[in-house]
């Protein structure tokens, strides 16, 4: 499993070459001139819509990612945009950008929200990645693991957002996904660093049920 942090400058020299640590940025976070993506093993692409949906817009992401394409290689994920807290509006908006992310070179990253276990009309042969958003409850709860599990049925990989405890990590952990990302790192790295590389450690050599 790997953690996926916003790449500060707190936080850059600690994580290039990291095996289990990568960078996830959005066209609002990204700080181009002072990191190169290619140092980085893993990093994702985020759309943005969690911190502000009204900020987004469809020609800035467009043009975004098409600049970090000779990156493409090393990325885990590019999220189509979504609705926060809903399923329904999440597809709609989704749909015309699962394709068009994969032609820019990016696997291409459905984002779940509430109200979604896996079976409400989605077409899963246009999702590449399954990205765990929604609000606490949903994320942790029954729908979003049935959605988990019917993401790993069928190949996909999973990422889970929002992931900032010990027990969050031990969570997705052990419903096996793929990557997970979060803040944690960024709020005082010199000890949360190393309590990160413990977690993941542990994580990566011991897999086992941990109930909600």
């Amino acid at each position: 499993m790997i953690y996926l942090t916003p790449p500060t400058t707190s936080v850059i020299e600690r994580i290039v070459n990291n095996p289990h640590i990568g960078a996830i940025i959005t066209p609002d976070s990204d700080r181009p001139a002072l990191y190169n993506l290619s140092h980085f093993r893993h990093w994702g692409a985020d759309n943005g819509c969690f911190s502000s949906t009204s900020r987004f817009d469809d020609i800035r992401y467009m043009y975004w990612l098409l600049s970090l394409r000779s990156f493409a290689s090393n990325c885990l994920f590019a999220t189509a945009p979504d609705v926060v807290g809903n399923h329904g509006k999440t597809w709609e908006r989704s749909k015309p950008w699962l394709g068009a992310i994969r032609v820019l070179g990016f696997p291409a990253a459905f984002v779940a929200q509430d109200g979604f276990d896996g079976d409400q009309g989605v077409d899963w042969a246009m999702i590449d990645v399954l990205f765990v958003g929604g609000t606490t409850s949903y994320k942790l709860g029954d729908q979003a693991r049935q959605a988990i599990r019917k993401a790993q049925d069928l190949g996909k990989k999973v990422h889970v957002g929002r992931v900032n405890s010990k027990r969050r990590v031990e969570i997705f952990n052990s419903l096996k996904v793929d990557s997970i990302d979060g803040t944690f790192l960024i709020f005082g790295p010199d000890t949360n660093l190393p309590a990160l590389e413990r977690w993941m450690h542990s994580a990566n050599n011991y897999r086992q049920e941990v109930f909600f």
